[in-house]
């Protein structure tokens, strides 16, 4: 701090800070730091003094202060402006050269002398003494002296001893969290790296830039994603660093162990980092774990000690689950001690609750906020009492989603901040850049407030203030909150959705029902592709749309403006959840694939729970899901020789539609994702069949459907073991009909290892698309143009990205048309 203030602005530049110095070479380099070093400073505003003493001397400073030295010293360094410095005897007489840098970016001063110079004036090579002192110009006394408390007595009492270190320093522990759904490759491509979003000095935007920047810098990071948004990022392959598996790549290589590749801690979490309190139990348990097989997979880790808790929303019975799993850290904020136990962060401690030590999230440590081309004021401050204070067992840990340090939420100019506050920090012997798990393992002393399994929810600060102070009132509903679980969502306008959405816990709902079907399915890959479909429809659970931001608090707790108005649900929250439906699809495949039929054979059934039936064709190799609306189909599975079973067309892991209604599917050219026989134009009446609503006959082994107007009639039926005949009959005046198919050969590979090892090849009339994972050869077929059918394929159809045909996570699209009066197409898939 200082220790006189002045008016002029510069107090800041002459607040010394720390003092470093080395020999090296002959030379003796000198550096000390500053608050903030401001350009021009020493332009009339700022002297700097070092008395170097070796026994004996003089006791009266340079520059006609009035101050007095209590160790007399043999040499001065005198810097008064950057062309005016020099090395003075003890009698103030110039003795030697002073080489001098000021660096206001990093807001230190850099002195060299000649440590010959220094003999000449009888030193022998005995270890040094320091006294730093600043000087504004003409005042004729010192503003500031290191480890000096106060100069009311005019002594300058204390001194520096060569080879003393302070005794601790601060520590910063930035966290960086990746959350998304599995969205667009050209999303996230975008997202990895672009120069179309530049910040203001033309510099690229996107996740890249934090790795560069901690790498450049020597510093370690702690990371987390979830496991969907890697597998997301895995499929969303591009060009140079807009190339999801090159971006993954380089991830993994921070947690090599080779420093120069960069270094940092993996926090692991969940699939699709869920809400944690309510789906305690297996739920939790096997979201974990195949986020962990995401993890090895991906980035070539186990996962550590520190588990983070998705937007820090925890209950006691929650941490002691996490303890249950292994897990003996996790992050979360000041809210939950003021809640739990009416206490403050203190300073940065580690805290014990049911087991588990919690770093506190220290929201003052923002080091996005540049001053002066530095950290904030406030930042600066903070980890300057950090390194005062006597327990060096403090932590200052700061998160932000990877998107705003990655300049891609609202701010563009985030990652070039941020690039400055790190170089600034690695030029800090007193900070320490830490990431967690290395704190979890220095065994600091946590304050430990017991066990207790009642502790209510709780999360961080701003949600705390948008969710009415607990998240309950997100999931379960408040006067002021849309309920998540009394949601009855329409399957189609009018119709109602049979359950409301409920939780894991409560039969008769939705995410009751579905967990209980994925549970019981028979165990292998679908099952844990049933588990990934639901995981992948929670997404930050019951997140609402929010429009008051304002979270100030007053002395007694209460929030200055609370939050008032009513709060929908958010579109993406909305859209993932009531789809989780289509997870009871796949794990109904999981039992055809343990008990399929004798013979091909076809039934109406209810396999998404929504209240209506779908029409499933099926023999022992090959299993389709017809919808009613458009007759699209919506799932189609292949069953080994073996018994194993893999989903070839339907993707219920990439996000949906954001319409309110169930059963709607995207029309347009640029739709979220594509089910199978998806007419989506008819040239003749102008218009979409995605989502008409038909009639359907169902056949003992064969389902025709006709749209509503009687225009397209489509029949289903087994040509062969494993082989699907889809015949078209349109009306003569309808003209050219477009129908789309989303493929997706061996979903949970994509999933798990995108695009590698898929091969497309059109032969003959023929279009096939075959995944290799784990040595397991899954092709799906499509024959538009071979004997008996007379189909085209449009190799350009397109849904107008750039990542087209495979913009949609995990999945491949091709587009199809035949002309009135129909035309037939034949879909096969194999397990090799």
């Amino acid at each position: 701090p200082d220790v006189r203030l002045a008016a002029d602005g510069l107090t800041a530049s002459r607040d010394l800070v720390a003092a470093y110095s080395r020999r090296q070479g002959g030379k003796l380099y000198l550096r000390v730091d500053l608050v903030d070093l401001r350009y021009g400073a020493e332009l009339g505003g700022l002297d700097l003094v070092v008395l170097l003493g070796w026994g004996g001397g003089s006791t009266t400073p340079p520059l006609g202060l009035r101050e007095r030295t209590a160790h007399p010293f043999g040499a001065a360094v005198v810097v008064r402006d950057g062309q005016d410095h020099e090395l003075q005897d003890a009698r103030g007489a110039h003795a030697g050269a002073v080489e001098v840098s000021f660096r206001a970016d990093l807001d230190f001063i850099e002195l060299s002398l000649e440590q010959a110079d220094l003999r000449a004036l009888g030193w022998r090579g005995q270890p040094l003494d320091f006294q730093f002192l600043t000087v504004r110009d003409g005042a004729g006394r010192v503003a500031d002296a290191l480890l000096e408390e106060n100069l009311l007595d005019r002594s300058l009492d204390a001194v520096v001893h060569e080879g003393w270190y302070a005794p601790r320093r601060a520590v910063f522990a930035p966290v960086v969290v990746g959350n998304r759904a599995a969205l667009s490759a050209s999303y996230l491509r975008d997202l990895c790296w672009s120069q179309a979003t530049a910040t203001s000095e033309g510099f690229p935007t996107g996740l890249w830039r934090t790795l560069e920047s901690h790498a450049a810098h020597g510093l370690p990071v702690s990371l987390h994603l979830s496991g969907v948004l890697t597998n997301a990022i895995g499929w969303a392959r591009g060009s140079g660093r807009a190339d999801g598996p090159a971006f993954l790549a380089r991830v993994r290589a921070f947690f090599d162990g080779n420093p120069a590749n960069g270094e940092g801690a993996f926090l692991p979490g969940l699939y699709v980092d869920n809400i944690l309190p309510y789906f305690e139990g297996e739920a939790n348990r096997r979201f974990i774990a195949r986020a962990a097989e995401v993890y090895r997979r991906r980035l070539g880790v186990s996962p550590g000690p520190v588990f983070w808790a998705p937007e820090r929303v925890v209950r006691g019975s929650t941490l002691l689950e996490l303890a249950r799993a292994g897990f003996t850290h996790t992050v979360i904020d000041r809210a939950h001690l003021r809640t739990w136990f009416g206490v403050d962060a203190q300073g940065g401690k580690l805290h014990r609750v049911n087991g588990i030590d919690c770093f506190v999230v220290d929201p003052s440590a923002n080091p996005f906020a540049n001053e002066d081309g530095g950290p904030s004021r406030a930042l600066r401050d903070l980890l300057l009492r950090r390194a005062l204070d006597p327990d060096g067992e403090r932590v200052a840990v700061y998160v932000a989603d990877w998107e705003e340090y990655a300049g891609r939420k609202g701010n563009p100019n985030v990652p070039d901040a941020y690039d400055r506050v790190l170089a600034w920090l690695s030029q800090r012997p007193w900070i320490e850049v830490a990431d967690l798990v290395d704190l979890a393992g220095r065994g600091w002393t946590p304050v430990d407030h017991g066990t207790d399994p009642s502790l209510p929810v709780e999360t961080h600060e701003w949600l705390r203030h948008a969710c009415e102070e607990s998240y309950d009132h997100w999931y379960y509903g408040h006067p002021l909150e849309e309920s998540l679980a009394s949601l009855r969502p329409e399957v189609r306008r009018g119709r109602p959705h049979a359950r409301r959405v409920g939780d894991v816990h409560t039969p008769g709902t939705l995410f009751g029902d579905v967990w209980a079907a994925v549970r019981s399915a028979p165990p292998g890959g679908l099952r844990d592709l049933a588990e990934a479909a639901f995981a992948s429809g929670l997404y930050r659970t019951a997140w609402h749309k929010e429009d008051m931001h304002d979270t100030r608090r007053l002395t007694n707790g209460a929030y200055v403006q609370p939050d008032v108005t009513y709060d929908e649900l958010s579109g993406f929250s909305y859209a993932l959840a009531v789809h989780t439906g289509e997870a009871a699809t796949t794990a109904r495949a999981a039992r055809w694939a343990a008990a399929p039929p004798a013979g091909p054979r076809a039934v109406a059934e209810d396999t998404d729970l929504d209240g209506e039936d779908e029409y499933l064709l099926m023999d022992e190799r090959l299993l389709v899901v017809v919808e009613r609306d458009g007759g699209r189909v919506v799932a189609a599975f292949v069953r080994s020789a073996a018994g194993e079973g893999y989903q070839v067309l339907g993707d219920p892991l990439a996000f949906p539609s954001r319409s309110r209604e169930v059963g709607w599917e995207d029309e347009g050219w640029d739709a979220a994702r594509n089910s199978g026989f998806k007419d989506v134009w008819l040239t003749g009446p102008g218009r979409s069949y995605v989502n008409d609503t038909g009639s359907v006959l169902l056949g003992s082994a064969s389902l025709e459907w006709t749209s509503s107007d009687g225009l397209v009639r489509k029949t289903y039926a087994f040509s062969a073991p494993g082989a699907l005949e889809v015949r078209y009959a349109l009306d003569p005046a309808a003209g050219t009909l477009y129908t789309r198919l989303g493929l997706n050969p061996h979903l949970l590979g994509l999933a798990d290892s995108g695009q590698q090892d898929l091969v497309e090849e059109d032969r003959g009339g023929v279009y096939s698309l075959q995944k290799t994972h784990d040595g397991v050869a899954v092709r799906v077929s499509v024959a538009y143009a071979d004997a008996g059918h007379t189909a085209q394929r449009n190799a350009a159809a397109s849904d107008g990205s750039s990542a087209s045909p495979r913009n949609t996570a995990f999945q491949h699209m091709i587009e199809l048309s035949g002309d009135a009066p129909g035309f037939a197409v034949g879909l096969t898939a194999e397990v090799r």
